[in-house]
């Protein structure tokens, strides 16, 4: 895409408009008479961002997808089948308080937190499994599958998230970046 512009070449101080017009947005914004055009590819991508209901964390890695349903079969499958484990800072242990923490709240692991893992992970495997091999007996595009399971994993507690650092995973990306 070209954007090409001869707007504000001149200088400020050769401008036909007076100060108070250069300062007025409204006034700047009539004299631009240049023509943008986009692509057709890009236009679709608009069309299809802004219909899609997920957040917009996750839509660059449903719009890869669809760009590529080969690979994207094999993201869905993983998706569905990956083992989720707790992400940790164990620098703890080198520094010698031998503490590891969650990386993303920096809470210790207790053994009531890591009970509590093994619990959610579980269940939230059967139902990623669940969900996968329910959309594949229906023929669904795994573009469709992907977003689907992104959904579920956005739906799990924010505790649950946090522990296996879902903003920071890939298909999660970090959206404080």
């Amino acid at each position: 895409m070209i954007i090409q512009s001869n707007y504000m070449q001149s200088s400020p101080a050769t401008t036909p408009y007076s100060s108070a017009q250069r300062q007025t947005p409204a006034a700047a914004l009539a004299v631009i008479t240049d023509t943008v055009t986009i692509s057709q590819v890009a236009q679709d991508r608009l069309a299809a961002s802004e219909a899609n209901t997920h957040p917009v964390k996750h839509s660059w890695i449903v719009q890869a997808a669809i760009d590529n349903p080969t690979v994207a079969e094999k993201m869905a499958y993983e998706m569905a089948y990956d083992i989720d484990g707790p992400l940790v800072d164990i620098s703890g242990i080198k520094e010698g308080t031998g503490i590891i923490r969650y990386t993303v709240t920096g809470l210790p692991v207790t053994e009531e937190s890591q009970t509590y893992f093994d619990q959610e992970s579980s269940k939230v495997m059967r139902g990623r499994i669940a969900l996968y091999e329910t959309e594949k007996a229906k023929h669904a595009p795994p573009a469709e599958m992907i977003e689907k399971m992104i959904a579920y994993m956005d739906a799990q507690s924010d505790r649950y998230k946090q522990m296996i650092d879902w903003q920071g995973r890939a298909w999660g990306h970090n959206s404080q970046v």
